[in-house]
């Protein structure tokens, strides 16, 4: 294996753990810039990358939540799949601005008495 191989193998390694928050210049790193300018996490895989990639800064604990890491991140809203799973941590916070089918689609992931205590 020449060193060129060996670079591309652990970019691959990074990809996998850090996802597309993975540095292109260290080796088992996160980039703190794509974690600050990057889109927030869109799928379970992605939530999971970005939980690593906060880890790795230092600042964040190890096991955070798909809804904290959406949520640092900046992608809360009623089209989030955490969201839309059913298993968002502050589902009231989206109540504002829906319209009645939002606030139907609301009540049947969170119940009905989260779209009225809203």
């Amino acid at each position: 294996m020449n060193a060129n191989e060996f670079k591309a193998q652990e970019r691959a390694k990074n990809v996998v753990k850090f996802g597309r928050w993975a540095s292109a210049r260290k080796r088992d790193a996160a980039d703190p810039a794509k974690l600050m300018f990057d889109p927030a996490p869109r799928n379970e895989l992605e939530a999971a990358q970005h939980g690593n990639a906060l880890a790795n800064t230092g600042n964040y604990p190890v096991g955070t939540s798909e809804c904290f890491n959406v949520g640092i991140a900046g992608g809360c809203g009623p089209d989030c799949f955490v969201y839309l799973k059913g298993q968002c941590g502050e589902p009231q916070e989206m109540l504002s601005g829906m319209d009645a089918d939002g606030l139907k689609l609301h009540a049947e992931l969170y119940g009905h008495n989260a779209a009225l205590t809203g």
